[in-house]
């Protein structure tokens, strides 16, 4: 992974739909390769054999990865909702501030 990593947020609502949107990618992918893997790992349960047995592993090597990038996705998509929350806590508590410290001045 890259030493020098930067994210530039425009605008908060813009982040929180692109965030939403990779969420709901991330759920349909999930659900598209789940099925996947389970349809090749269920070939055991109708047919036999050396190719029956290999896409079985290649079921649940698919199942695997599509939980892996599922999971790394999520945490992703965790951490840029942490940095938005905290940029948003942050400017209010300055905007609260600036605000206190004026209303302190003007008395």
């Amino acid at each position: 992974m890259a030493a020098n990593v930067q994210i530039s947020v425009k605008d908060e609502q813009s982040a929180r739909q692109w965030l939403e949107m990779v969420r709901g990618i991330n759920e349909d992918y999930y659900a598209a390769m789940q099925d996947a893997g389970a349809a090749l790992t269920g070939m055991q349960e109708s047919a036999d054999g050396s190719l029956v047995d290999e896409f079985v592993e290649f079921g649940d090597g698919l199942l695997t990865a599509a939980k892996n990038t599922f999971d790394a996705i999520d945490v992703i998509a965790d951490t840029v909702n942490t940095i938005l929350d905290t940029v948003k806590n942050f400017t209010d508590d300055v905007g609260a501030g600036i605000l206190n410290t004026v209303k302190k001045i003007l008395g």
